[in-house]
């Protein structure tokens, strides 16, 4: 049996106008044992989203 990912926070909509600036603050202020997963309609975009930020990336994060 496959065993399913748990994440502390999960961020929907995270390509969007709004979650680009929701995931700015979930990278400068969560404490380093949480977990973020994002979730968006346009792959791309949320790739990108995820590039401009490699800075702020304690490790790299699994697209589902």
């Amino acid at each position: 049996m496959n065993k399913v990912p748990r994440f502390d926070i999960v961020l929907f909509g995270a390509s969007g106008y709004t979650g680009r600036y929701i995931l700015e603050e979930l990278l400068t202020t969560r404490e380093s044992s949480q977990t973020i997963a994002v979730a968006g309609r346009s792959a791309s975009r949320l790739k990108q989203q995820l590039l401009n930020h490699t800075d702020s990336l304690t490790r790299l994060i699994k697209t589902y």
